[in-house]
């Protein structure tokens, strides 16, 4: 998931803090205090669906990932081997796979 639990807790305490203030002045303080806790909950329950969300979206714009990295892991191997005739490498070659890796 995305970032931490102490997240959500933040979140609670802003939701908390947010409902007390702002109905402190005009309700009897076990309503307010009542409320806060539930408030709090809500904004704890919120923030965990939003960090599960954002998991999920990075997750799924990560899935395409992998064939991008085979067609470039070929690439690499072939830097760290050399040409098939000697053992070094082509700076042309290796500009052109460098900047290829820097466009995605």
């Amino acid at each position: 998931m995305s970032g931490s639990f102490v997240w959500n807790l933040w979140f609670a305490i802003i939701g908390f803090t947010f409902y007390f203030i702002l109905s402190f002045p005009s309700h009897l303080p076990r309503a307010v205090m009542i409320g806060s806790i539930i408030s709090g909950f809500i904004f704890f329950i919120t923030a965990f669906i939003i960090r599960w969300a954002i998991a999920f979206i990075l997750k799924e714009s990560k899935d395409g990932l992998p064939q991008d990295v085979g067609n470039h892991y070929e690439d690499l191997q072939y830097l760290q081997t050399g040409h098939e005739n000697s053992g070094e490498i082509d700076s042309e070659e290796t500009a052109r796979i460098i900047q290829s890796l820097l466009k995605e």
